[in-house]
Order: C-alpha cells, then structure tokens, then sequence
C-alpha cells in the first residue's frame, strides 16, 4: 500500500517510538486515562450518562425521548467529536446503556439533581489529572452534549428550546473544580 492510499484515520493509528516509548497518535487520551486509578477511568467513562441524568432531570422528570437521543450521541460522538476523543467515546459507548440504567435506578426527583452534581464535581476532580488539551476537549464536549440533551424536551411544543430549569445546569459548572 503506498502512502498515498493511506486515511488520515489509519496514520493516527500507527504507532511511533520515541526513546524506546511507543505512542499512539490521536489516541492519547486513553493512555492519560490509563495513568489513573479504575475507579476513576470508570467515573470518566460514565461522565455522559452523568449529564445525561442531571440535565434530564433537572424538569424533576426524566423523558425517554432523553435518554434515547443521549445514546444516540455518545454513538455518533464516536466519530464525529473532536479525534482526540474519539477513542475515549467508543469506551463511553460501550459502557452508557448499563451506566444510565444505573443511575436512573439510583435517581429520584427529590435527591437526585444533589446527587449528580456530586458525581460531575467528581468528574471535574478527576479531569485536572488529565492534561489540559484532554481535559478541556472533554469538558467541551461534555457541555455541547448537555446542551442537545436539553434541547430534545425543553420549549414549545418540545422544539429544540430550553426548558428554564435545564438552562441552569447545562453549563456543567461542577466540571470547573479548582
């Protein structure tokens, strides 16, 4: 195969070495992530069923119409977020179903928006390991991923606006711990 027939997709897939340390281009936010403990990793992988969850409910009533666009997203975002992403989203994907299916159990109108706040403040503790560019790239797409959340029930007639009460929390402030 000469190099002319090779994808921008295949070359960020080939490994380099440099002093005897293997990288992989583009997919380097799964070795940041392999830097950290499991539980953390995990925390990160189920960060969009967490805002999937808050922004849903935060109308105290989460809509199956949210939860199926959601799944949606952490699909497509598999390949249309930013490419240093898209590694971290097919893990994402593969985990989402189980992992909003958990939350929901856990949820209830009266403690739950409390309670996933704390988890996304917990996201937001975990992102500052991450170098900055992995780190900001989430918290990016994270808050554009709340926002279409929040579009499919909010508004007249349920058209792309936004309710009030997801306006409040679809700017993930607890992702911006210091």
């Amino acid at each position: 195969m000469s190099l002319r027939t090779i994808s921008r997709f295949q070359l960020s897939r080939i490994p380099v070495t440099f002093d005897s340390k293997v990288f992989t281009p583009m997919s380097s936010i799964l070795a940041s992530l392999r830097t950290l403990s499991e539980e953390d990793q995990e925390l990160l992988y189920q960060a969009p069923a967490i805002v999937t969850v808050l922004v849903a409910g935060a109308d105290q009533h989460i809509d199956h119409r949210e939860q199926a666009l959601a799944q949606k997203l952490v699909n497509y975002r598999t390949f249309t977020a930013d490419s240093v992403l898209h590694d971290y989203y097919e893990e994402a994907n593969s985990r989402f179903e189980g992992s909003l299916q958990e939350l929901m159990a856990a949820w209830s109108p009266e403690t739950g928006q409390r309670a996933m706040s704390q988890l996304l403040e917990e996201v937001g503790d975990v992102l500052l390991q991450l170098p900055e560019e992995h780190a900001g790239a989430l918290k990016e797409s994270l808050r554009s991923f709340a926002k279409k959340v929040a579009e499919v029930d909010g508004g007249f007639l349920h058209m792309g606006g936004i309710s009030a009460a997801e306006r409040n929390v679809i700017d993930l402030r607890e992702l911006d711990v210091e």
